[in-house]
């Protein structure tokens, strides 16, 4: 049909792609699907699904990936069972990052809806008798602190243990960046001891947001102990962080000490993050009014 020219309807070519995943001819409904949308025409749910069916359960992940995300590309919604089963199929055959980035996928497409079908996954999940991980966990909580639940996401933390489930420091970290996002830095801080209590290495991901948010409270000297721990562990501060502490530190009336870090800042020749210019612009103003 495609060498000829003649594209077709695009429900005739649908229930085509249906009939070769039902006679297990993937391959051929691989390259059909694929003539149709260069003929630019785009099947319904149904053939994607289909198709991805027929790709997991011959266990072939890297085409099951690729069609989820053209899927999603071509504006066609994964339905809750085609989800489940490309989750499960990975976590049955020890794919377990690849389950969690392609939980992780469905989850920033940054919409609302998608963190209720995430919410409904895992519960058919659960029902149909899947052993939720810390990875399944992670991105559960993920989800809830991106959309400013953080009750919902501290109610999934406390259940960890008592499911016997273990935490690791993702999951503090996830926490750590919602309760920042949230204004809630002293929280975040009694996380982060719990990491350090829990003999766990705090990274990057842990220092970043409490130090910017320390910073906006006005507590800058507390941010800058969390920096030189983060330096004393052997861990690269990103440039942003940076900025945040000499804002934070003229805010704070600090404009002498805040002028120190940007001219350190200059010589190890990092750029602020911002316009550096504007930044020491800043700067500038700050230590005039507090110097004369």
């Amino acid at each position: 049909m495609m060498e000829s020219g003649l594209v077709g309807n695009v429900d005739t070519v649908g229930y085509l792609i249906q009939a070769f995943c039902k006679d297990k001819k993937l391959s051929e409904a691989y390259e059909l699907l694929r003539q149709v949308l260069e003929a630019g025409h785009v099947p319904d749910n149904v053939a994607f699904t289909k198709l991805i069916s027929g790709f997991c359960k011959d266990g072939n992940y890297g085409k099951v990936s690729e069609l989820l995300h053209l899927m999603i590309a071509k504006k066609r919604t994964p339905d809750i069972f085609v989800c489940q089963e490309i989750i499960n199929g990975l976590c049955k055959n020890g794919m377990r990052q690849e389950a969690f980035r392609i939980f992780c996928d469905l989850k920033e497409r940054g919409k609302m809806g998608d963190l209720e079908m995430a919410q409904k996954l895992r519960r058919e999940m659960c029902e149909r008798g899947y052993r939720e991980s810390t990875v399944s966990y992670n991105t559960m909580i993920a989800g809830f602190c991106l959309h400013g639940k953080m009750d919902e996401a501290h109610k999934l933390f406390e259940e960890m243990p008592k499911k016997g489930i273990e935490r690791d420091v993702v999951t503090y970290n996830t926490l750590i960046q919602g309760l920042c996002k949230e204004k809630k830095a002293l929280e975040a801080m009694d996380l982060f001891y719990e990491i350090l209590g829990m003999g766990m290495h705090p990274t990057i991901s842990s220092y970043t947001p409490l130090i910017q948010a320390l910073c906006d409270m006005g507590n800058a000297q507390e941010a800058i102990e969390l920096w030189n721990d983060m330096r004393n562990r052997g861990l690269e501060p990103l440039v942003c962080t940076c900025d945040h502490i000499i804002t934070g530190l003229c805010k704070a009336g600090n404009a002498k000490e805040s002028m120190e870090w940007l001219i350190n800042m200059l010589r190890s020749k990092q750029r602020p993050f911002r316009d550096w210019f504007n930044i020491s612009l800043q700067v500038v103003g700050w230590t005039m009014l507090y110097w004369f």
